[in-house]
């Protein structure tokens, strides 16, 4: 009889073991019988196991734990690498992202405010902003003449950016739109361009619209947490790509050296930086014709 029992248990544990899902764990205990029946046997185990039946024939007491285990050093080394690894694969894609917003948003401020003075033309018969007799105070000072005629209510509105930074517009206007030419040339300098007077220029003397600079931001200025950061179109320094109105309206970005046709940059008394302050003034262009 007790042979006959170890049987039937033996086939019951193996049926369930057919199911992992309802099976936590299996043992088999040598048993003697004390009843007539399955239901009453009593096991000799060392958790004194006691069967009831097919559905209670495993007590709790008597399941097998599953010890649990924390990571090991080396896994944690892995995860960290492949962490590790992941930001470095993701800060420079973020890194691009952020500059192709801010170049876009430079872009459509530059374009903007090319669209103001395009209106100032008109209204002006075609003569350039001029606030200031002191030319460099004229061509960074262009945006006041904007809300002295009444394009726009805030200076804000020329750069919110640059308000935003430092309270005041980045955008300048190239400084030959009230500067003569003829002390423009190579020789002819003086030793600033303030120890002349701006001379009104008219839109119809630029000689070629499409390729004369008219707006720049010649400094970008970046706030950090512990530190400003500044960087130049010119002339100096890191390349710095940045978008350039056009005189005819146009938008197009590039760094000094895509502004300089002879491929050479030379600075003298303040003349020659491309876009700012051309060799040649408004009768010379800033790139390929």
């Amino acid at each position: 009889m007790p042979l006959i029992y170890l049987g039937l248990i033996l086939e019951f544990d193996l049926t369930r073991a057919s199911h992992p899902s309802s099976v936590k764990a299996c043992r088999c205990f040598p048993f003697i019988a004390n009843s007539s029946g399955p239901q009453g046997l009593r096991a000799s185990g060392p958790q004194g196991f006691r069967a009831s039946g097919p559905q209670g024939f495993l007590s709790r007491d008597s399941e097998a734990i599953i010890m649990k285990r924390g990571f090991t050093i080396i896994e944690l080394v892995v995860v960290l690498g492949i962490v590790l690894i992941l930001i470095g694969i993701m800060l420079p894609v973020i890194g691009r992202s952020r500059e192709s917003a801010r170049l876009l948003a430079l872009m459509n401020t530059v374009r903007q405010d090319g669209a103001l003075i395009a209106m100032y033309l008109q209204d002006q018969k075609g003569i350039y902003p001029l606030v200031s007799t002191i030319p460099q105070v004229a061509a960074m000072s262009w945006h006041h003449a904007m809300v002295n005629s009444g394009y726009v209510e805030r200076l804000r509105e020329t750069d919110p950016t640059g308000f935003d930074i430092d309270g005041m517009s980045h955008i300048t206007m190239s400084l030959c739109m009230v500067y003569d030419p003829q002390y423009m040339r190579k020789g002819y300098t003086r030793k600033s361009p303030d120890d002349g007077t701006t001379t009104p220029v008219y839109d119809r003397q630029v000689v070629y619209p499409s390729a004369k600079g008219l707006l720049i931001q010649l400094c970008r200025e970046g706030q950090s947490t512990d530190q400003r950061d500044i960087s130049c179109f010119c002339c100096a320094g890191p390349l710095v790509r940045t978008p350039v109105g056009m005189v005819d309206g146009s938008i197009v970005t590039g760094t000094r050296e895509d502004f300089a046709p002879s491929g050479e940059i030379t600075v003298i008394d303040g003349i020659g930086m491309p876009v700012y302050s051309t060799w040649g003034g408004y009768l010379e262009h800033d790139k390929s014709k």
